[in-house]
């Protein structure tokens, strides 16, 4: 068949599966695409992960999309090398360059942490199967979330699943219970694990989420249909596909390479009642409208034609062609193609030809065609038709790393009706699959039977055990046999290998620790008919171990006597490593190697219980000036601080000491000293060796030292939570007292960190009750003696302790993240407080605000200045945001991207306490400023310091030739003012002008004028 004409463009989506609500989901949204977008389409399911190496359709199509660890890396070079486009979907093939685009798993899971944290949570558990790639980094992502929180890590609310369906949500719902509930809510890698769990939890009497409150991943349907509706993390899919198609059609359309890119898409947590009623972003009552009746519909009759079909396809005993019909329009032509010739191991014979019969009948396939597997499926599939999209569906059948064979067929997009149409293919198509895997399996066992006079007996048994590798014990000649993958998995590979191992004596490969107890699994099941299931270690060709997953089935006389036993081995090794992987990831730190925080209190009460009778030192360490550093140089830097910390400190104490991270810059040593001043002898050693200077290296010279509170078993604490609670507040107190020393515990430090919880306690009932003021300090210009506005501060009446001091509550706001909401509210009311005089006094005066470095890392500047300014109606340029430069510099790209998107808005930006950091200068040429706000320190008391104005008259002189107004603070004598005046500032405030004030007050200096 001829060309066509106008030649459509060939693309290749390769996933796992075609089916799935995440893989099925994107498949079909590329299927749509590709009518919207006019090219055809050939998926191809490889049902493997990192593996897939065939080098299929190369020669035949023009780009690939590849979908989640489809293919290897060594396949994924090939692709590179014959220079066709390809973009991967969820994976980043590095060191390989190759697009990419991913949802922002991490985000999706902050937003989801950070939920269940507001709302109570803190014995946070994560599910889900971390053998998956983009699992993997979800779970990584609810790990580092933990460090970065100060939480728990603990081994007992992780539950490590082998599916990502149902069955994955009931085992962890199962070990939920085992373990008496370890946790108050659980974060689950997908929805269906999530409902798994919810309908097995339920069935037990147990709440949700009044006594466990889940979060799913993938936002499905069905997660409206539960009772509560399941919370979950939406993926954002169509944008997902879209942007993969676009940008591999646009590079198969360009005629130069294109830069490799990578696109994150951003996730949206949806919040339902599984979580919290308050809280749900969606209504919890679920009006079924007519899209959704349709839904419903769809959905039930997808649900049923499954099993239908799968009853059908399982249950196969002919041969596949005869299952065509099934298909429908999506298969007008296929083929079913082998690789039966040894000498030419990359050609494809085909051996069925199947379809329509009038198509057919065009023979446009022919049995006995042969082709290179780079050039299948053959080009005239995608010439079928001359007026429709072509759809090209491929499986390759690959058991045991043996390449068998490949089943295609051919149709048109076009003649699909609906999704759920679509997803019922797949879903065929998956059943179809297995049951070719089942055929080929059958062949092989028949071939093998007819040397060993057991066909009836094995072909049973092998069809519901086939798997990785298949033995055969014949109980009374006591002579096994393996096949050759199963010896393969040892290590043996060459022809002479394998046969000589064709024989392997069962236990003789079996580690020594092991043998007693697959011995006693294989009596019980001779004995008294229990299944046979084992996992052991056993040797490979080189003398090393690997973990064994057996499962067989005796075979009995007539009589019921066992004449021999069948079984299939599959290689686990990488589950158990990924399981003592969790097991590392649990108990110790990922950057400095120490244990962490979940070893501390299993360590601390080792020690209690085995030394009853010697005393213990619990000593916590915590590095002074760390935030600055982490602020001022990036968290890298402070990242290389704290490993230069561990190995330094590692070096110091003794062989009996325990050494761990307690989180942040904080680590723990428990040593066991004969009396209190060997604790102080080896905390202050500690101490002194971080007074030296430690040169980064990048070439920064930092100069560090620490805060140690120690307390002292049994005279501070007779368990692990009251130790480490008092060395914690002797560390404190170390720090109140001026850092850079160590404190021991005494009782009467209780009263000193009950009043900050105190003080905690009175902020949070403060932010919730609003009983925040805004005061406000005059800003003139100095030479008009002119009101233009002020800055705007917060002030704090508690009922129950009076006028507290912001140097008191705002570090505290900072600290417990309150800071946020009262930044919000603080935006809000200045806001409207500026429109409602501008209305009733016509005047044009502008109010700052001070912005916290919180309010910027946690993204809520923008949106809540956007938001503010909405609905006040307030003219952005009336209003000015003063940063410092610490703030600036906290995440510097992030401020600078915000801060240049204020003011493309109007809003004036002024850097406040100018002088006093470290990087001003470089930050003038950055940061899109509008005004310096020069710090009230570098301002004399009189004329007679003449260093003090030389600096300020710089500043000014500097600042106006960068264009910049120039305001000072602290101004509290006619002399200074008089002064600033003459040396050119524009802008005053302090104490000669006005001391903060009420609202109220503020507002009589408006009317005055």
């Amino acid at each position: 068949m001829k060309e066509k004409a106008a030649k459509r463009f060939r693309l290749a989506l390769i996933s796992p599966f075609l089916c799935g609500n995440y893989l099925g989901s994107l498949v079909n949204n590329v299927r749509r695409l590709s009518l919207k977008l006019d090219f055809d389409l050939l998926t191809m399911q490889t049902r493997n992960f990192n593996e897939f190496s065939i080098p299929l359709a190369l020669n035949n199509i023009d780009g690939i999309i590849v979908i989640i660890d489809a293919i290897s890396h060594q396949l994924a070079q090939k692709i590179i090398d014959k220079n066709i486009p390809i973009i991967s979907i969820g994976t980043d093939y590095s060191p390989l360059n190759i697009d990419f685009v991913q949802i922002d798993n991490k985000d999706g899971i902050f937003q989801a942490m950070d939920h269940l944290v507001e709302i109570g949570h803190r014995d946070i558990g994560f599910s889900g199967d971390i053998s998956i790639s983009d699992i993997r980094l979800r779970y990584e992502a609810y790990l580092q979330y933990l460090t970065e929180h100060n939480m728990e890590r603990n081994s007992s609310r992780i539950f490590i699943t082998n599916d990502t369906f149902f069955k994955g949500g009931i085992e962890t719902a199962e070990g939920f219970l085992k373990r008496q509930n370890p946790c108050s809510a659980i974060l689950f890698s997908t929805d269906l694990n999530a409902i798994g769990f919810q309908e097995r939890i339920q069935s037990e009497g147990i709440k949700i989420p009044e006594d466990v409150a889940i979060v799913g991943f993938d936002n499905i349907f069905l997660n409206r249909l539960k009772h509560p509706q399941l919370t979950s993390i939406d993926q954002n899919l169509d944008n997902i596909s879209n942007y993969a198609v676009q940008r591999i059609l646009k590079k198969i359309k360009s005629k130069e390479p294109l830069k490799i890119k990578s696109k994150i898409v951003p996730c949206r947590l949806v919040i339902r009642g599984s979580t919290s009623e308050k809280k749900a972003s969606e209504p919890q009552v679920y009006e079924k409208k007519e899209k959704y009746l349709r839904a419903d519909f769809e959905e039930g009759m997808l649900a049923n034609n499954y099993e239908a079909v799968k009853s059908i396809i399982l249950g196969h005993s002919g041969a596949i062609e005869s299952l065509t019909p099934l298909f429908g329009p999506f298969m007008h032509l296929g083929c079913y193609a082998n690789w039966n010739n040894p000498e030419k191991p990359d050609q494809l014979e085909i051996d069925r030809v199947f379809g329509a019969s009038k198509i057919i009948e065009k023979n446009i396939l022919k049995k006995g065609a042969i082709y290179d597997q780079s050039e299948f499926p053959p080009v005239d599939l995608f010439n079928l038709f001359t007026d429709k999209n072509h759809l090209l569906t491929m499986l390759p059948i690959s058991i045991d790393g043996i390449k068998w064979g490949v089943f295609v067929m051919a149709g048109s997009s076009e003649e699909i009706e609906s999704y759920s149409s679509y997803s019922m293919f797949t879903n065929y198509m998956d059943l179809l699959s297995f049951n070719l895997e089942k055929e080929t399996l059958i062949n092989e066992v028949v071939v093998r039977e007819k040397k060993t006079k057991c066909l009836s007996e094995e072909l049973e048994i092998v069809s519901q055990n086939a798997t990785d590798g298949i033995w055969i014990w014949d109980l009374d000649s006591n002579r096994m046999e393996w096949n050759v993958r199963a010896i393969n998995m040892l290590g043996f590979i060459n022809e002479e290998e394998i046969k000589s191992q064709k024989h392997i004596p069962f236990y003789t490969r079996i580690h020594p620790e092991d043998v007693v107890k697959v011995k006693e699994k294989i009596h019980s099941h001779l004995e008294r008919g229990v299944p046979l299931r084992a996992e052991f270690r056993m040797k490979t060709r080189d003398n090393e171990y690997i973990w064994i997953d057996t499962s067989g089935e005796a075979v009995l006389d007539k009589n019921g006597t066992p004449l021999r036993i069948i079984g299939s081995v599959s290689d686990v090794s990488e589950r158990h490593r990924h399981q003592e992987k969790i097991k590392y990831m649990a108990f110790y730190d990922a950057l400095t190697g120490l244990p962490n925080r979940a070893m501390i209190g299993e360590q601390l009460q080792s020690h209690i219980y085995n030394k009853q009778s010697e005393k213990l030192a619990v000593m916590l360490l915590d590095l002074d000036r760390f935030k600055f550093i982490n602020d001022s140089y990036g968290h890298d830097a402070g990242d290389r601080l704290l490993k230069y910390v561990s190995r330094k400190v590692s070096t110091l104490l003794r062989e009996q000491d325990f050494f761990a991270r307690f989180g942040g810059d904080e680590f723990v040593f428990i040593c066991p000293i004969e009396n209190i001043s060997k604790s102080k002898m080896i905390g202050e050693r500690v101490l002194e060796e971080l007074r030296e200077p430690y040169k980064d290296e990048m070439g920064f010279d930092f100069f560090i030292t620490g805060s140690m509170g120690i307390a002292i078993y049994p005279k501070d604490g007779t368990n692990s939570d009251e130790l480490i609670r008092n060395a914690d507040i002797s560390m404190y107190k170390a720090k109140q007292s001026g850092k850079n020393q160590l404190k021991l515990f005494e009782k009467n430090m209780n009263e000193t960190i009950q009043g900050r919880v105190s003080m905690e306690n009175l902020l949070r009932k403060a932010e919730k009750n609003k009983e925040f003021q805004l005061f406000i300090q005059p800003q003139y210009q100095i030479d008009s003696n002119k009101l233009i506005g002020g800055e705007v501060l917060m002030r704090w009446y508690s009922a129950e302790a009076g006028w507290i001091p912001p140097s008191e509550f705002i570090p505290m706001a900072e600290e417990t993240g309150l800071i946020i909401p009262m930044g919000t509210w603080l935006i809000n009311e200045a806001c409207n407080l500026i429109k409602q005089w501008q209305n009733q006094y016509g005047t044009s005066i502008t109010l700052s605000i001070n912005i916290s470095a919180e309010q910027i890392l946690k993204r809520k500047l923008l949106p809540d200045l956007e938001n503010a300014l909405e609905i006040s109606q307030l003219a952005p340029e009336s209003l000015c945001v003063e940063i410092t430069e610490s703030t600036a510099i906290s995440d510097f790209e992030h401020t600078k991207k915000i801060l240049h998107t204020l003011k493309d808005m109007g809003v004036q930006i002024s850097l406040d306490d100018f002088g006093t950091g470290y990087s001003s200068l470089s930050l003038l040429k950055e940061l899109p400023l509008n005004e310096l706000k020069i710090d009230k320190s570098f301002l004399p008391g009189s004329k007679t310091k003449k260093v003090d104005w030389i600096i300020i008259k710089s500043i000014i002189t500097m600042g106006h030739a960068l264009g910049f107004r120039i305001v000072i603070e602290g101004v509290e004598t006619k002399e200074q003012s008089d002064y600033l005046k003459q040396m050119g500032c524009d802008i005053a405030q302090g104490f000669y002008f006005g001391k903060p004030q009420p609202t109220i007050d503020f507002e009589k200096l408006l009317k005055i004028g």
